[in-house]
């Protein structure tokens, strides 16, 4: 066993050209809004960035909660991106480790790969990938 890095291919990247499109609108909404703005502004400019790209997504996707075939709950999807990616919306400096759990549960509950969270910080964007191993 050797202590080589592991070396990744572009091809080994989860919905790639997504991701990299995604990634170029979440660093455009930051350039052009930048920093203090409120989550809920930064969503509505992702949406209006994604349906100016011709992006497929749903705003505020519902997720019902169940427990025992009874409805107890709902949740609330930031961004689903292409029934694919969910995006979760945050301000501050750094990402809260229940927000990665809550995105890693979107993504079991949805049967999902692949998450972001996308933390607007008063010194650009920082995002997250969240991946469902499951």
């Amino acid at each position: 066993m050797t202590n080589e890095p592991v070396k990744l291919r572009s091809s080994d990247i989860i919905y790639a050209d997504l991701c990299y499109q995604i990634n170029g609108i979440l660093f455009e909404v930051f350039r052009t809004l930048g920093p203090g703005h409120l989550e809920k502004h930064y969503e509505k400019a992702i949406v209006k960035q994604f349906t100016d790209s011709g992006v497929n997504f749903k705003e505020q996707f519902y997720i019902p909660v169940e427990f025992k075939d009874k409805f107890i709950g709902k949740r609330f999807v930031d961004i689903l991106v292409n029934d694919k990616i969910v995006i979760e919306v945050k301000k501050g400096q750094f990402v809260p480790a229940l927000t990665i759990s809550q995105t890693l549960d979107y993504l079991k509950i949805l049967n999902l790969k692949l998450g972001f969270v996308a933390c607007f910080t008063s010194k650009g964007v920082f995002i997250k990938r969240v991946l469902n191993l499951y």
